[in-house]
């Protein structure tokens, strides 16, 4: 897989990224690929589809808004995580 997430430099120097980049990067722990760049704004029917065909093998069995739910639970701790660690997380 590919490197997704970017932590961006302020001229501040304030270290920063974006939930939805941590969105991402969390998805990547229950699918066998990464949510695309644009899952925000993809229609429910999209998102939910790209979640069922991209389900790793030992949650197959899983309902989609399950794992969805397992994905924030994810990324909200890495959110939490990098804050701790002095990033700014952009909502």
């Amino acid at each position: 897989m590919k490197k997704i997430i970017d932590i961006g430099m302020k001229s501040d120097s304030e270290l920063t990224i974006t939930y939805n980049e941590l969105f991402i990067h969390a998805s990547g722990e229950y699918l066998t690929e990464y949510l695309p760049t644009n899952y925000d704004s993809m229609a429910d029917d999209e998102f939910n589809e790209f979640i069922e065909d991209y389900k790793t093998e030992s949650l197959e069995y899983t309902e989609t808004g399950t794992l969805v739910d397992m994905i924030c639970t994810s990324a909200d701790a890495l959110s939490r995580l990098f804050e701790s660690k002095g990033f700014k997380v952009l909502k």
